[in-house]
């Protein structure tokens, strides 16, 4: 939680008060990924979209060096 705590660049007290625990923490984190995965879907639209437009619109929202323009791939 220390750790945590000081990543986001706030007292250790601060995360306590706001997460019960260490599982309630990552609980929230979870939640918070699936959350963004989610949108990141539903932006793509793959329902509307052709199959190759829909995943690289996918990979491009979930990519966290696609915002810089940088390829992950080898």
């Amino acid at each position: 939680m220390a750790a945590i705590a000081g990543a986001a660049g706030v007292d250790r007290t601060t995360i306590h008060r706001r997460f019960a625990n260490r599982e309630a923490l990552l609980s929230a984190v979870f939640q918070a990924k699936l959350d963004s995965a989610e949108r990141v879907l539903e932006e793509a639209r793959l329902v509307e979209s052709p199959l190759p437009v829909a995943s690289t619109a996918t990979w491009r929202g979930s990519s966290p060096s696609a915002a810089n323009g940088r390829s992950t791939c080898a």
